[in-house]
C-alpha cells in the first residue's frame, strides 16, 4: 500500500533503527483480509469505541505550558489537502513539548504537528481524563519523531493512518522521563524546565494504564524507523503495522514501573513489574520486511495471535552479502498462543542477498494450533535464521487447516542454492513439550547447504496422533541432528490423517466391477465365511489373466492394480492367491495390498513370504508350510478401493505406490475374489481439499522422530537422553536414507525403561540406495518390545546398520497379535547388494515370548548376513505367535543369493528354549548359513523347542557348537507334532552342518532328539557329524541320530563316562535311499541300554555303517544281526547280510566268580573283633570304614572293588585316554560347575519309617549330633 511521506532528508532520530540491520527470512505468508464481513465488523467496533467515550471532543490544548501553550490552526493546506496544524509548544533544545486536555482526530480529519527547524522529537501529552480516539490522519509536517502519551488509552480506528517520516511512539505511560530527572507528566503536568533536555530515557507508568488499540487500521511510517505501541494492553484487531526495515515495539505494563530506552532503537521492560497482555487478532499483520531487514520486539504478559502475522526478513532486492536481517524477539511472562493459521516468520525472499534473522521467544507456556507456525525460511542464497524458545510451562503444538497446513516450528533452506538452514532450540527444563494431531518441529534443506539441528531440553516430551519432529535433506546438504534431553520421559504414540499427495488416484487399474461374477461361491473362499454364508466369487485362470482381465497392466514397471466399488458399508471382501510359492496355482510368489483409493490409506497387507519355510515337516523359523496370499476383511465405508498385487518381495505404505518386484510377462497367478456388494451406483472418490502448495516437513501419518535423506546428503543423527521412552500404537523413530546419503545414527540413553508397543517401530535406518543405514545404540535399564519393532534395513547397495543394546536389567520381547510381534531385526532386503548388520544384546535377562524374534536376515544378492550375539545371565525363547506360525526365536539367515548368513552366538548362565521357541541359523539360497555357538551353564530345550542349523537351498547349513555344563532336551510340542530337538540338517542337494556338544551332563528324554541329517537326493547332500563329549549322557525315550538320503553318511561320536539309554531310546546313523549307513563311535566307562533301546547303523539300499564301542562295562544290550524287541546293537542292510556293516565292541571280559571267597555260615561276631569297653555314661559303637564288605577274618586285609555299591563314585581311571569334559565357558560361574568336590559317602547309622511305611536305613549329616547307642552291655554298671 502506498503512503504519503514527507520528502525531506532525515534528521537525527533517537529511535531510528538504521544501525540495526539484522534480517528475517523470505517466503512471506501474508494473510488475505478479503472477507466481506470484516470491514463492517471493524466499522462497528470503531463506532462502539466512539460511543463508549463521553463525546468525541476534538483537540483541546491545556494551559500547563503557560505562554508556550499549544495552538491548533484549522484549514491549513498540508501535502495538498486541508489539515489542522498544531503549532506553539515549548521548545527545549531539539525537543518540542505539547500538552492537551483532549486529543482526538475524527474520521476524515487530518492533523499535523508543525516541525520547526532543529526539532527532532515532538512530545505530546494528554492531561484530561479521556482516552484519545485517532480515527483520521495523524502526521508531522517534517521529519521529527512523534511521541503521544495518554494514560487513559489510545485507540486507532479503521480509517486512521500515520504520516510520520520519523519514529512514532504511542504510549499510555504517565510521563516521559529524561536524564536530568525531568518528567514530562500527564498526571502531574508542569512545564519543562529552561535547561538542556536530551531525548527521553524512559516512560514512567502509573498504577492503571490504559490500553493501546489498533482496530482495522493500517499504520505505517517511513523506512528504517521505529514504531512503538506501548500500553497497558496492546491490541491489534484486523490491523496492519508496517515499518519496512525498521523496528516495531509492542508491549506494556499493567502497574507502576518504568520502561527504559535500551540502545538507540529499543526499550527494556523492568523485571518484577506485572506486564500487560498483547494481542493480534482477525488478520492483523506486523511487517518489517525490506531490502535492509527490520526488527520486531514484543513484551507483555500473555501474547495472543489469532489469524495474524509477524513478518521480518529480507525482500527481493537486498544486495549486501554480509547483511543480516533483524530478529523477532518475544518476551511474554505469561502464555503465548498462536491460532487460526497465525505466523511468526523471519524469511528471505527469492533474490535477496544476505542472511536471515533469528526468532527468540521467551514465555511461560506456548500453544500453536490451527496451522499456525513459527518459521525461518530462506529462498535465496543466504542462510535462514535460528529459532530459540525458552519456556517454563507447557508447550503445545497441534492441529492443521482444512487444506492441510500443519501447525509447527520450521527452519528451511528452500532453494537449490540456498544457504544453511537455521537451528531450532527449545529450553523448557521444568515443563513439557506436547505435539499432537500432525503438529511438528522441523528443519529441512532442499539445497547444497546443510539443514539445521534440533535441540530440545525439557522435562517431558509427548508426540501423539501424527505429531513429528523432523530433520530432512533432499539435496547434497546434510540433514541436521536431533538431540532430546528429557529429564523424565519421552512418549510417542498414534497416527493421524495423512495429507500427503495421493498417487493412487492417477493409477491405471483393472476394473473388477466389470468382471462377470459367478453366483456359486468358490468353496475355498466360502468356507472361511461366517456360518458358511455364500459370497459371490470369481476365479480367473492364467489364460484369462493374460488376456487382460486381471493381470499385466499397461503401465511400465507398475505392479497390478485392481479397482472396485463398495456401495454399502460393512461389506466383506476376500482376495486369495493360493500357493504362489510352490507354483501349484501360478509361477510367481505374490504379495497383496488393499488401499482406500480416495484417501490413499493402506488398509491390509498379506503375503506368503514368511509362511513357507522348511520342507518335509520341518518348521524352521516361520512355522508351518503354508503359502497363501490372503486378505479377508470387512470394508466399513462405501467408496472406491484398490487391490495391488506385486511379486514378492514388495512393500507399500499410506499414499505410496507399491515398491518392489513387478510381475513380468509370463508370470501367472490365480486371483480369487469374493465381494459381498458389487456395483458402482452412487460411489465416488471423496474430495481431498489438500493444497499441494502447503509445505509440511512431515514424513508420514504416524507420530515420530525422523531424520531423513532423500538426496545425496547424509541424514542427521538422533540422540535421546531420558529416564523413560515409550512408543505406542504405531509411534516411530527413524533415520532413513533414500539416495547416496548415509542414514544417521540413533543413540538412546534411557535411564529406566524403554518400551516399544503395539506395532510401533523403532527403526535405526532404511537404506534404499547406495547410502549406508545408520547404527542403533540403546543403553537402558529395561527394554520391552510388546509387538514393537527395532530394525535396521538395506534395500540397495548400502549396508544395513548395526544394533547394539545394553540393558542392565532386562530385554523383554513379546507378541500381542498375529501381526504385532516384537522383533529386533537387521535385514538386507530383497534386491539389496549391501550387507545386513549385526545385532548385539547384552543384558541380565533376555526373554522372547509369543512369537517375538531377534533376527539378522540376508535377503539380498550375494552379500553378507549379519550376526546375532547375546550375552546375558538368563535367556529364554518361549512359545509362538497367536496363530502358531511364528516361533519366539533368535535367528540368522540368508534367503537368496550367494551371500553367507551370519553367526548366532549366545553366552549365558541359563538358556531356555521352550513351547516351540527356536534358535536358528538357516539358508534358503546358495549362500552358506552361519553357525550357532552357545556357551552356558544350563541349557533346556523343551516342549517342542528347537536349536537348529538348516539349509533349504544350495548353501551349506551351519554347525552347532554347544559348550554347556548341563543340557536337557525334553518333550514334544503341545499338539504332539514337533519334538524338542537340537538339529543340523539340509533339505536340498547341499551339505548339512554338524552338532558338536561339550558338556558335563546331557539328558535327552520324552520324545526329544539331537540329530544331523541330509534329506536331499544329490551327491552334495551330506550329513554332518554329531559329536558329544560329556561326563554323562542319559537318553530316556529319546534319539541321537545322523541320517542321510543320498550323500555321504553322518557320523556319531560319543565320549562319556556314562551312557544310559532307557525306554526305547535310540542312537542311530541309519541311511535311507542309496546312502551308506553312518558310523557310530562310543568311548565310555559304562554303557547301559534298557527297555528296547537300540544302537543302529542300518541302511536301506546300501551298506550298513560301522559301530565301534570302547567300554569298561556294557549292560542290557549286545550285538545282533537284526533289531529285536530287546536292546540291540546293529549295522544291517535291507539288501542282506552281505551289505551289513560292522560292529566292534571293545570291553574287558571277566569271570563273575573270580576273586570270590566262600563265606562262613555264621555271621561276623563283633566280640571276636572288638573288645567292648564300658562307657561312663554312653553306650559303645563299632564303625567299619572303607568299602567292599568285611574280610573273611580279621587277619585278612580289606579289599576294594569287591562288591558294587550304588553310591560308589565312578573310578577315576579309564581304559583309554579321554578328552577333558570340563568346559571353558564364558558364562558366569560356568567354569566351576564341573569341578565340584565329590560327596563323602557316610554309613547308615539309624533307621526311619518313611511316609509309605517302609523302613529305611539312613545316615545323619556330618553336622548332626553323634549317634548314641541305647544298648548297654549287661556287665556295664551305670
Amino acid at each position: 500500500m502506498e503512503r504519503d511521506r514527507i520528502p525531506q532528508s532525515q534528521k537525527a532520530n533517537p529511535l531510528s533503527s538504521s544501525d540495526d540491520s539484522t534480517n528475517p527470512l523470505t517466503q512471506s505468508h501474508s494473510i488475505s483480509l478479503m472477507q466481506l464481513g470484516l470491514v463492517a465488523f471493524l466499522e462497528v467496533s470503531s463506532l462502539c469505541l466512539l460511543l463508549a467515550s463521553p463525546t468525541l471532543a476534538q483537540i483541546t490544548p491545556d494551559t500547563t505550558l503557560g505562554d508556550e501553550n499549544s495552538q491548533v490552526t484549522p484549514n491549513q493546506t498540508i501535502r495538498g489537502a486541508v489539515a489542522d496544524l498544531i503549532e506553539g509548544g515549548a521548545i527545549r533544545d531539539s525537543n518540542l513539548f505539547h500538552s492537551f486536555l483532549e486529543f482526538n482526530i475524527d474520521n476524515g480529519q487530518r492533523v499535523y504537528f508543525d516541525n520547526p527547524d532543529g526539532i527532532t522529537n515532538i512530545l505530546t501529552r494528554v492531561t484530561g481524563n479521556n482516552l484519545s480516539q485517532i480515527l483520521g490522519t495523524l502526521g508531522v509536517n517534517g521529519s521529527a519523531n512523534l511521541f503521544l502519551l495518554n494514560p487513559n488509552g489510545i485507540n486507532f480506528g479503521a480509517n486512521s493512518r500515520l504520516d510520520v517520516a520519523g519514529s512514532f511512539v504511542a504510549s499510555t505511560a504517565d510521563s516521559a522521563v529524561f536524564d536530568n530527572g525531568f518528567n514530562f507528566s500527564a498526571s502531574d503536568p508542569n512545564a519543562p524546565p529552561l535547561l538542556t533536555i536530551n531525548i527521553p530515557i524512559g516512560l514512567q507508568y502509573g498504577s492503571n494504564p490504559g490500553s493501546v488499540n489498533v482496530i482495522g487500521a493500517t499504520l505505517g511510517i517511513d523506512t528504517g524507523h521505529t514504531m512503538a505501541l506501548l500500553g497497558g494492553e496492546v491490541n491489534l484487531n484486523g490491523a496492519t503495522v508496517e515499518v519496512p526495515g525498521g523496528r516495531v515495539e509492542l508491549g506494556g505494563l499493567s502497574s507502576s514501573g518504568t520502561v527504559t530506552r535500551a540502545g538507540a532503537t529499543s526499550v527494556s521492560f523492568p523485571d518484577g513489574v506485572q506486564r500487560a497482555d498483547v494481542s493480534l487478532t482477525n488478520g492483523s499483520v506486523v511487517d518489517v520486511t525490506s531490502v535492509n531487514g527490520g526488527t520486531i520486539a514484543i513484551n507483555g504478559a500473555n501474547f495472543d495471535m489469532s489469524a495474524s502475522e509477524l513478518q521480518a526478513g529480507l525482500t527481493d532486492g537486498a544486495s549486501i552479502p554480509d547483511a543480516v536481517a533483524g530478529n523477532i524477539t518475544i518476551n511474554a511472562n505469561g502464555n503465548t498462543t498462536l491460532s487460526q493459521r497465525s505466523l511468526i516468520a523471519n524469511d528471505l525472499e527469492t533474490g535477496a542477498i544476505g542472511n536471515g534473522g533469528n526468532i527468540e521467544l521467551s514465555t511461560s507456556g506456548l500453544t500453536i494450533t490451527g496451522g499456525s507456525r513459527i518459521q525461518t525460511v530462506t529462498n535465496s542464497n543466504g542462510g535462514s535464521g535460528d529459532i530459540e524458545i525458552n519456556a517454563n510451562g507447557a508447550i503445545n503444538i497441534s492441529g492443521f487447516t482444512e487444506d492441510g497446513l500443519f501447525s509447527g516450528i520450521l527452519t528451511r533452506s528452500a532453494a537449490d542454492t540456498s544457504g544453511f538452514g537455521g537451528n531450532i532450540t527449545i529450553n523448557n527444563d521444568q515443563g513439557s513439550l506436547n505435539l499432537a494431531n500432525r503438529g511438528f518441529i522441523g528443519t529441512v534443506t532442499n539445497s547444497s547447504s546443510n539443514g539445521g539441528a534440533i535441540a530440545l531440553n525439557l522435562n517431558n516430551l509427548v508426540l501423539e496422533t501424527g505429531a513429528q519432529i523432523v530433520t530432512a535433506t533432499t539435496n547434497i546438504g546434510n540433514a541436521g541432528d536431533i538431540t532430546i534431553n528429557a529429564t523424565e520421559s519421552v512418549t510417542i504414540s498414534g497416527e493421524s490423517r495423512d495429507f500427503l499427495p495421493n498417487p493412487l488416484l492417477d493409477l491405471e487399474t483393472f476394473d473388477l466391477n466389470a468382471l462377470e461374477f459367478i453366483t456359486e461361491p468358490n468353496p475355498n473362499v466360502a468356507e472361511s465365511g461366517p456360518l458358511g454364508i455364500p459370497y459371490v466369487s470369481i476365479e480367473r485362470t492364467p489364460e484369462q489373466i493374460i488376456n487382460g482381465t486381471t493381470v499385466l497392466g499397461a503401465a511400465e514397471n507398475q505392479v497390478d492394480y485392481f479397482s472396485f466399488s463398495i456401495t454399502n458399508g460393512n461389506s466383506r471382501a476376500i482376495f486369495d492367491i493360493d500357493n504362489g510359492f510352490t507354483g501349484e496355482d501360478g509361477n510367481v510368489d505374490t504379495k497383496i495390498f488393499l488401499f482406500n483409493q480416495g484417501t490413499g490409506e493402506l488398509l491390509e497387507v498379506n503375503d506368503d513370504s514368511q509362511a513357507a519355510d522348511g520342507a518335509g515337516g520341518s518348521r524352521e523359523v516361520f512355522g508351518s508350510f503354508s503359502t497363501d496370499s490372503l486378505i479377508d476383511t470387512t470394508i466399513t465405508e462405501p467408496g472406491v478401493y484398490l487391490l495391488g498385487v506385486g511379486a514378492f518381495p514388495s512393500d507399500a505404505s499410506n499414499n505410496e505406490l507399491i515398491e518392489g518386484a513387478t510381475p513380468e510377462v509370463g508370470d501367472t497367478y490365480t486371483l480369487q475374489v469374493s465381494l459381498e456388494n458389487l456395483g458402482t451406483e452412487g460411489v465416488s472418490l471423496p474430495e481431498d481439499p489438500f493444497n499441494r502448495a502447503n509445505f509440511n516437513p512431515n514424513v508420514e501419518a504416524r507420530s515420530g522422530l525422523f531424520s531423513e535423506s532423500t538426496g545425496k546428503g547424509h541424514g542427521g543423527s538422533l540422540t535421546i537422553n531420558t529416564q523413560t521412552l515409550i512408543l505406542n500404537n504405531g509411534g516411530r523413530i527413524s533415520t532413513d536414507t533414500f539416495d547416496w546419503g548415509g542414514g544417521g545414527n540413533i543413540t538412546l540413553n534411557v535411564g529406566s525403561l524403554l518400551e516399544v508397543n503395539n506395532a510401533s517401530t523403532l527403526i535405526s535406518s532404511i537404506a534404499r540406495d547406495s547410502g549406508n543405514a545408520g547404527n542403533l545404540v540403546i543403553d537402558t535399564k529395561q527394554l520391552q518390545l510388546n509387538g514393537g519393532i527395532v530394525s535396521t534395513d538395506t534395500f540397495s547397495s548400502g549396508n544395513a546398520g548395526e544394533i547394539t543394546i545394553t540393558a542392565t536389567e532386562s530385554v523383554m520381547l513379546s507378541g500381542t497379535t498375529v501381526e504385532e510381534r516384537g522383533r529386533i531385526d537387521s535385514n538386507a532386503r530383497p534386491g539389496a547388494i549391501g550387507n545386513a548388520g549385526r545385532v548385539v544384546v547384552e543384558t541380565r535377562v533376555l526373554q522372547l515370548r509369543d512369537g517375538a524374534q531377534i533376527r539378522s536376515i540376508n535377503r539380498g544378492n550375494n552379500m553378507d548376513g549379519g550376526s546375532v550375539t547375546v550375552r546375558a545371565k538368563e535367556v529364554s525363547a518361549i512359545g509362538t505367535s497367536p496363530d502358531g506360525i511364528f516361533p519366539s526365536a533368535l535367528v540368522t539367515a540368508t534367503l537368496v543369493g550367494t551371500g553367507p548368513g551370519g553367526n548366532l552366538t549366545i553366552e549365558t548362565e541359563r538358556l531356555l528354549v521352550s513351547d516351540e521357541g527356536t534358535l536358528s541359523s538357516r539358508t534358503r539360497g546358495a549362500g552358506d548359513a552361519g553357525n550357532i555357538t552357545i556357551r552356558a551353564t544350563e541349557l533346556e530345550v523343551s516342549d517342542g523347542g528347537e536349536v537348529i542349523a538348516s539349509s533349504l537351498g544350495d548353501g551349506e547349513a551351519g554347525d552347532i557348537f554347544l559348550q554347556v555344563n548341563d543340557i536337557e532336551v525334553t518333550g514334544i510340542s503341545e499338539d504332539g507334532q514337533f519334538p524338542s530337538r537340537i538339529a543340523a540338517f539340509s533339505e536340498e542337494n547341499s551339505p548339512a552342518g554338524s552338532v558338536i556338544i561339550t558338556s558335563n551332563n546331557l539328558r535327552v528324554r520324552d520324545g526329544a532328539e539331537i540329530s544331523v541329517s541330509a534329506r536331499g537326493n544329490g551327491e552334495l547332500a551330506q550329513a554332518g557329524n554329531l559329536d558329544i563329549t560329556a561326563s554323562s549322557i542319559v537318553l530316556d525315550q529319546a534319539t541321537l541320530s545322523a541320517e542321510v538320503n543320498a550323500g555321504d553318511q553322518g557320523n556319531i561320536i560319543l565320549d562319556s563316562q556314562l551312557i544310559l539309554m532307557r525306554d526305547r531310546s535310540n542312537i542311530t546313523t541309519n541311511a535311507e535311499g542309496t546312502a551308506t549307513g553312518g558310523n557310530i563311535t562310543i568311548d565310555t566307562d559304562l554303557l547301559v541300554a534298557l527297555d528296547n533301546s537300540d544302537i543302529t547303523a542300518n541302511a536301506q539300499n546300501s551298506f550298513g555303517g560301522q559301530v565301534i564301542i570302547n567300554a569298561l562295562g556294557i549292560f542290557g544290550t549286545e550285538f545282533r544281526e537284526q533289531q529285536t524287541p530287546d536292546s540291540d546293537i546293529t549295522a544291517s542292510s535291507q539288501l542282506g547280510a552281505s551289505f551289513s556293516g560292522t560292529v566292534e565292541i571293545n570291553a574287558p571280559s571277566a569271570d563273575p566268580s573270580a576273586g570270590l571267597f566262600q563265606l562262613p555260615s555264621t555271621f561276623v561276631n563283633p566280640k571276636l573283633l572288638v573288645a567292648t569297653g564300658c562307657g561312663t555314661d554312653d553306650g559303645n559303637q563299632f564303625a567299619q570304614f572303607g568299602r567292599g564288605g568285611l574280610p573273611t577274618d580279621p587277619t585278612k586285609p580289606l579289599r576294594g572293588q569287591t562288591l558294587w555299591m550304588d553310591l560308589r563314585p565312578l573310578p577315576r581311571h579309564s581304559a583309554r585316554r579321554r578328552k577333558n569334559p570340563i568346559l571353558a565357558s564364558s558364562a558366569s560361574n560356568a567354569s566351576n560347575a564341573g569341578n565340584s568336590r565329590r560327596s563323602r559317602i557316610v554309613e547308615a547309622n539309624r533307621w526311619i519309617i518313611n511316609n509309605d511305611g517302609v523302613v529305611e536305613l539312613v545316615a545323619d549329616s556330618p553336622q548332626s549330633s553323634p549317634f548314641i547307642s541305647w544298648f548297654s552291655p549287661y556287665y556295664c554298671v551305670r
